[in-house]
């Protein structure tokens, strides 16, 4: 006898009421397309929003900071309503939805007054409620939203009269398009950045000494419509038949897609794993791939190339976890977890890595840029105190050569109470670490590398590669005497650049490595 379970229905009264009060929201979900065909900016003013023509209420930064910490109450006052919104209009389950607004929250709350942020205010169909995150400075200063899409009309609704309240009462503009074919930040960054966009998915990587039942139990919980979804897993070897029986026993057989070059295929609820793929499928969060990996250090390889911004570890080797989670420039890892932001607002930021605005330097890949990147690399390998004496010593020997500026004695003192922010919080059975990450080679096209934000950079980790005639009467010859990674480049077209390289008003990004051990999840 075969029981029958009924689905617990979700609750979204309050969704509904909210539709039902607002008419202008509740015309627009009934007439998307109609509606948004002939193009105008409605315009909230407190009470209610009214069609008009083309607005334009120009930018003001202004109280930015009391702004923004409006927001995020604004967002915790109505994160049921914001996830029951998600869930009727875009099928996104409640509890993906409450931890995206809850490190939206994290992340506005650790905020700092600043043009690093991206210049966007628009929200793409298939985006997540997280890129708000990385557009908010933007939006509160424009006081401007776009919708493209019907399934996100009613959160950008919402956000509009948050943003009202926000600013003082100040009239919001929000825009309802069409969707457009113009890529979205997600894409840009996806493609472009160091680092995969906010909603690339995980990595999972299983070890040899992990617990294997665990591994698979946790891994395949994570909802296909997360930010954070599984995308990709890598198993050790040496434990590979064993991974794939345990993920086979919660599986079912499917039959091969002839499009699909694989060993075998596998589906769980929503989605299929693809193992041993023949090549990478494109990407799709209902999809994900299983592959072996030999060593450590292959799996390393892996990772770097992935870019991944989301990984989850499991492993119980000390030694194993210090050596992936500091190889690799992924922000988030979880070790022995998933999905698991606990900790303090700054965990935010780790989420958030990467999703600044930058400006993109194409170079040519000389002999200049390669032997950066090379001191890059041994460079990084110093601790902080070392790469202070050693700039404080090139400094030194720059104001002997040149008595007469005394900028050389004012950066190194400033370099002297330098440190990287860290924090560390132990919870009941877990303990999250956060640490600072310099960004790499970084684009500089100023008039003097010799400030205290240039060494403060290169201090960090950073290295500098000039791309502007800076320090024309200095020579550079004693930071390649004490190799230090700074070095003279030149710009290239787009089409002819090898390389890209980035300038960003940051200097580091925020890394979160969350450590669970002992911990059992199987069933």
């Amino acid at each position: 006898m075969n029981l029958q379970f009924s689905e617990m229905s979700v609750d979204t009264s309050l969704a509904q009421e909210y539709l039902n009060k607002n008419k202008t929201l509740l015309e627009l979900c009934n007439d998307y397309e109609g509606i948004t065909k002939n193009f105008h900016p409605y315009v909230y003013n407190g009470k209610e929003f009214i069609k008009q023509g083309p607005l334009l209420l120009g930018t003001n930064g202004e109280g930015m900071e009391n702004t923004i910490q409006k927001m995020a109450s604004g967002l915790k006052q109505n994160a049921t309503l914001i996830a029951q919104l998600e869930y009727l209009f875009r099928n996104i389950p409640i509890e993906v939805t409450k931890a995206q607004v809850d490190l939206l929250i994290q992340y506005l709350r650790c905020y700092v007054d600043s043009d690093i942020h991206a210049g966007r205010s628009t929200f793409h169909p298939d985006e997540s409620l997280l890129m708000i995150g990385s557009q908010m400075q933007w939006i509160c200063k424009t006081r401007t939203l776009s919708c493209l899409s019907k399934g996100t009309a009613a959160i950008s609704y919402l956000l509009v009269t948050l943003l009202y309240d926000a600013r003082g009462a100040q009239e919001c503009c929000l825009y309802f398009e069409r969707p457009r074919d113009s890529p979205n930040v997600d894409w840009l960054l996806r493609t472009k950045s160091p680092i995969r966009g906010l909603d690339s998915g995980t990595v999972a990587v299983v070890s040899d000494d992990a617990d294997v039942d665990s591994a698979v139990d946790k891994i395949i919980s994570v909802s296909t419509k997360a930010p954070w979804h599984l995308r990709r897993i890598l198993v050790q070897e040496s434990v590979y038949q064993q991974f794939k029986d345990a993920l086979g026993w919660k599986c079912k057989n499917k039959p091969l897609n002839s499009d699909v070059l694989c060993a075998d295929a596998l589906t769980y609820t929503d989605r299929t794993f693809l193992l041993d793929p023949v090549q990478l499928t494109e990407e799709n969060p209902s999809v994900v791939t299983v592959e072996a990996y030999r060593t450590t250090k292959e799996v390393i390889s892996l990772l770097q190339q992935d870019k991944t911004r989301y990984v989850s570890l499991w492993t119980n080797g000390i030694a194993e976890i210090n050596e992936v989670t500091h190889s690799t420039k992924s922000p988030v890892v979880w070790v022995n977890n998933v999905a698991d932001f606990r900790g303090p607002p700054q965990v935010a930021e780790a989420v958030f890595s990467y999703t600044y605005s930058y400006t993109i330097y194409p170079v040519v890949k000389g002999d200049s840029y390669a032997k950066l990147c090379e001191l890059s690399q041994s460079w990084l390998k110093l601790d902080l105190e070392r790469r202070r004496d050693i700039l404080c010593g090139v400094l030194d020997k720059y104001i002997l050569l040149h008595p007469a500026r005394k900028q050389f004695a004012e950066i190194k003192n400033s370099l002297l109470t330098c440190t990287l922010k860290s924090f560390v919080d132990v919870g009941k059975d877990y303990v999250c670490i956060g640490m600072s990450q310099p960004l790499g080679v970084l684009g500089y096209t100023g008039d003097t590398i010799f400030s205290v934000e240039s060494f403060k950079s290169i201090l960090q980790g950073n290295a500098l590669y000039v791309l502007s005639k800076a320090d024309e009467g200095i020579d550079y010859v004693v930071f390649k005497q004490a190799s230090v990674p700074v070095e003279r480049g030149k710009e290239a077209l787009m089409d002819d650049s090898e390389v890209i390289i980035w300038q960003s008003g940051l200097d580091t990004i925020t890394r979160v490595v969350w450590t669970i051990s002992g911990t059992i999840f199987a069933n």
